[in-house]
């Protein structure tokens, strides 16, 4: 997934999504959205919703970035490897953690801990993504196998049934590992045919969504306050603000068009904050016992959800978690990675 001296626009991108990511933990993660009363709106309630948006963007610009530059790529068993490593480590190493604080694990925990593939697909980021990485040769052929028109047929059919039946007619149709390969197919035409979209376009295409999403939101917020019937209410605000939801889909593929179009040459130090991207999820939301004691018991993020310095507090913890967690995994690859699959192929 990697080539000497790549031009960082699309790095840039993996940093922004993560970021994103971090960003969406703090809202849902944290209790905060549990605590969210209707009949109480308040500016941190819809600052909370607003910033929880971008957490399902940048899962599936993860799936566009993969399908982008793997398609004419193999994922050979060094980077495979690599990568289950990388997996394992942190999974154990935050195990070993919360096991000597006194922190009581499920065996379905456990399980999902060290077994990762088997036991985190149904809901997990990281199992699909893993599966997808290690199936990519597979997947490539099928895809390159089709032609423009058959590429084309493919993708209205996975939008069509994964997003739009969802979306607008309610059709319960997710399953993380189908919507994960259509935004990994997705990038691959993307990489295969191109989409001819200036960048200014895709930038307001990009806006353009957020902002219905935004308004979307106020829109059942108030509806709930003033007319009643919040179940139904919601349920129409849950229909355009998860990863398949037609509008996020799109805001998806247009920021990816809007920084792919970017006139950016190579940066080392972008490139090199991004290597740890998927490092910074593997930590910070590695499992539920992370979750709890990172948001509540250390940031107590509930405990500010009536504070007027909540945005700076939303703002503080995400840069620190970041910047904490990216320092964590250039370690890892400066004192462990490196040392050892070094001395795995001298061997």
């Amino acid at each position: 997934m990697e080539s000497v001296k790549r031009s960082s626009n699309i790095e840039l991108l993996r940093i922004v999504f993560m970021l994103m990511i971090v960003l969406h933990h703090y809202c849902v993660n944290s209790g905060l959205t549990e605590i969210m009363r209707w009949d109480e709106i308040t500016p941190n309630m819809i600052l909370i919703q607003f910033m929880s948006i971008g957490g399902k963007v940048g899962v599936n610009g993860f799936f566009l970035i993969s399908g982008y530059f793997m398609i004419h790529k193999l994922a050979s068993i060094q980077k495979t490897v690599k990568l289950l490593f990388e997996v394992l480590f942190y999974n154990i190493v935050v195990f070993l953690f919360f096991l000597a604080i006194g922190v009581e694990y499920t065996r379905s925990e456990i399980l999902e801990c060290f077994v990762p593939i088997l036991f985190s697909i149904p809901a997990s980021f990281i199992g699909n993504y893993l599966l997808i990485y290690i199936l990519s040769p597979i997947i490539n052929k099928g895809l390159k196998a089709l032609s423009y028109k058959e590429f084309n047929i493919l993708l209205i059919v996975l939008v069509v049934f994964y997003s739009i039946l969802q979306t607008f007619f309610r059709q319960n149709t997710w399953q993380y590992f189908g919507w994960g390969f259509t935004m990994y197919s997705v990038g691959a035409y993307i990489r295969l045919y191109g989409i001819n979209l200036s960048r200014k376009t895709a930038a307001l295409g990009t806006f353009a969504c957020l902002l219905f999403i935004w308004f979307f939101e106020l829109f059942c917020d108030f509806g709930t306050k003033f007319v009643g019937g919040g179940e139904l209410w919601h349920k129409w605000m849950y229909m355009f603000t998860d990863a398949n939801k037609f509008p996020v889909f799109a805001m998806s593929v247009f920021m990816f068009l809007w920084f792919k179009n970017m006139n950016l040459e190579y940066n080392k130090y972008i490139n090199k904050i991004a290597a740890s991207c998927f490092g910074i999820l593997m930590i910070h939301a590695n499992s539920w016992p992370m979750i709890r004691w990172l948001w509540g018991d250390t940031l107590n993020n509930v405990g500010f959800y009536h504070s007027p310095y909540l945005w700076l507090h939303m703002l503080l913890s995400v840069i620190g978690i970041y910047v904490i967690c990216t320092l964590i995994d250039m370690l890892r690859i400066n004192y462990i990675e490196r040392p050892l699959f070094s001395w795995i192929y001298r061997k």
